[in-house]
């Protein structure tokens, strides 16, 4: 048994963060999970988010967030897995197209 990853990723609009569509499913990746609090800490959730709507997407346990500047400068484990790969790979693209976004996430156990 283990902890499901759940999250979402957002962009900065002038009305304020707002969902965007991703393209990847929820994450049980024992790498992944280890490697996001590698970066940063669990910091919990950002003050603009309505926590009822992260705990309905995500879960509760240990929310925090990333930026995809945070994630994308961080350096990835010798061997890294496919999941952790796609993750990376997704986080750029939508980088690329909306400017800084940021990752919400939490564990669903």
């Amino acid at each position: 048994m283990g902890n499901d990853l759940k999250g979402f990723f957002q962009k900065n609009t002038p009305d304020g963060w707002e969902f965007v569509p991703d393209n990847y499913s929820d994450w049980r990746s024992r790498q992944l999970n280890d490697w996001l609090v590698t970066i940063v800490a669990p910091r919990g959730l950002p003050k603009n988010v309505n926590k009822d709507e992260v705990e309905l997407y995500c879960g509760a346990v240990q929310p925090s967030w990333l930026t995809s500047e945070e994630i994308l400068a961080a350096s990835l484990p010798e061997k890294p897995g496919e999941l952790l790969l796609e993750f990376v790979s997704e986080t750029k693209c939508l980088h690329n197209l909306y400017g800084v976004v940021r990752y919400i996430y939490a564990f669903d156990c």
